[in-house]
C-alpha cells in the first residue's frame, strides 16, 4: 500500500514534447539536475549518478544553485566508482551551476570553477572566461524565477534557452521558451529540474553522436524531449529540505 501511494504521488502528466522521430544513436543528456548541495534537494551524488546511469542517459549536468561542488564530487565518483562507465566513455557528467542573476537563472556548463551570482552581464563574462555556455534556465515560468524583460535583447549573450522543464507548472510555458528560441536564432536545452531521484532523466536534451553538446547547442542542432512533473510531493519535499537545513 505505501509503494502504491508514493507512485500515486508522484505521478507525472502525460504531457510530452519534443522530437519523437529522433534517431536511436542520439545522445541524451539531462542537463538540469540538484543534489544535496542545493538547499532545496537531498539526493545525494553517488545516487543521481547510480540512477543517471540506470536510465540510460549518455550525460548529465549537474546544476546545483550557485554551486559545482556537488558537481565536482560527481566527476570524482565517476572516475574511481563508476570506472565501467567512465572508462568506456558512454557517460559524460557535465559540470554546472545555476546561477541567479539580476534578470534570471543562469545554467552554466564546462565550468571549472564556481561563479557567484551577480549582474546578469557579468556573470556571462565569467562564464566566457571560463570557455564554457550558458542557457536561460525556465525563461516562463510561474512561482519561479523567469527572465526579466525582453529575451530579445540578449540574445547575443547566451547560447540558447531552456526549452523543456519538467517542472514548469504550465506545460504551455515550455512550448512559449522553444518558439522564442527559434524566432531567436538560439539552442534549445531541456533538463527534467530533479531535486528528487524519481524525477531524473524525465527531460533532456537529444543531439547526434557526431556531435559534442557544445556544438549541436551553438550549432542549433540540439532537440529537446521530455514528460512534465507535476507531483505536488515533489515541491513540497524541496521545500522541507531548505526549512531543515
Amino acid at each position: 500500500m505505501e509503494r502504491f501511494i508514493i507512485k500515486l504521488l508522484f505521478l507525472p502528466s502525460s504531457h510530452f514534447r519534443g522530437c519523437r522521430m529522433a534517431p536511436e544513436n542520439y545522445k541524451r543528456y539531462d542537463l538540469h539536475c540538484h543534489t544535496r548541495y542545493s538547499a532545496c534537494s537531498m539526493q545525494s551524488t553517488r545516487d543521481v549518478l547510480k540512477v543517471a546511469l540506470k536510465r540510460n542517459l549518455s550525460g548529465l549536468a549537474i546544476t546545483d544553485h550557485n554551486q559545482i561542488a556537488g558537481a565536482l564530487e560527481a566527476q570524482k565518483l565517476l572516475r574511481h566508482e563508476f570506472k565501467e562507465a567512465f572508462s568506456r566513455k558512454r557517460f559524460e557528467l557535465v559540470v554546472g551551476e545555476e546561477i541567479l542573476t539580476d534578470r534570471c537563472e543562469l545554467l552554466a556548463y564546462y565550468l571549472n570553477g564556481r561563479i557567484r551570482p551577480g549582474n546578469f552581464y557579468e556573470v556571462i563574462d565569467k562564464i566566457r572566461e571560463q570557455g564554457a555556455i550558458c542557457s536561460i534556465a525556465h525563461p516562463y515560468t510561474v512561482f519561479r524565477k523567469g527572465f526579466r524583460g525582453d529575451i530579445s535583447e540578449v540574445k547575443s549573450k547566451v547560447d540558447g534557452l531552456e526549452c523543456f522543464n519538467s517542472r514548469n507548472l504550465i506545460p504551455g510555458r515550455n512550448r512559449m521558451a522553444e518558439k522564442m528560441a527559434e524566432r531567436l536564432s538560439l539552442g534549445k536545452t531541456a533538463g527534467s529540474d530533479a531535486h528528487s531521484l524519481i524525477e531524473i532523466g524525465r527531460a533532456y536534451t537529444l543531439f547526434s553522436p557526431s556531435l559534442s553538446l557544445k556544438k549541436a547547442i551553438r550549432l542549433r542542432k540540439a532537440f529537446v524531449q521530455g514528460t512534465s512533473f507535476f507531483s505536488p510531493l515533489g515541491f513540497v519535499a524541496s521545500a522541507v529540505s531548505k526549512r531543515i537545513r
